[in-house]
């Protein structure tokens, strides 16, 4: 399985979008998948189920920081890391998808059960299939 079918798949048995995006990426940035499956855990339902940022939008954000982040608190670093995230939400369909936006289109309070779209899992898998190419 590609990354995309392994997070749409984990995503099918009951992972949560933020733990089906990063702990596809998992073995490639040398770490477990129990690991990011803790990691990210607590930002399912739009970030602890509040209805806010998307799972499958934290995913990738962790794995950009993963690819491009810093590790010192040089400001310049955190630029970087702040352009890579600011393209990716202007060139993914799910890049600042909220949750609240689509769940009170639909009529849920914000503490209702609305759930991620696996479409916002597989373009956050594939944006960031496209954005490793840049490298």
């Amino acid at each position: 399985m590609n990354r995309i079918e392994t997070a749409l798949f984990r995503f099918a048995v009951g992972f949560n979008c933020s733990q089906s995006v990063l702990s596809a990426y998992a073995e490639h940035f040398g770490f477990d998948e129990e690991t990011a499956m803790k990691i990210s855990s607590g930002f399912g339902g739009g970030m602890g189920r509040m209805a806010d940022t998307c799972g499958a939008v934290t995913g990738a954000y962790m794995v950009l920081g993963l690819k491009y982040g810093q590790n010192s608190p040089d400001q310049e670093a955190k630029e970087g890391i702040y352009a890579w995230i600011k393209d990716f939400a202007v060139h993914s369909p799910a890049g600042t998808c909220s949750i609240a936006t689509s769940a009170r289109r639909k009529g849920y309070s914000r503490h209702a059960r609305p759930r991620c779209s696996p479409r916002h899992a597989r373009s956050s898998c594939g944006m960031r299939a496209r954005f490793w190419k840049k490298c």
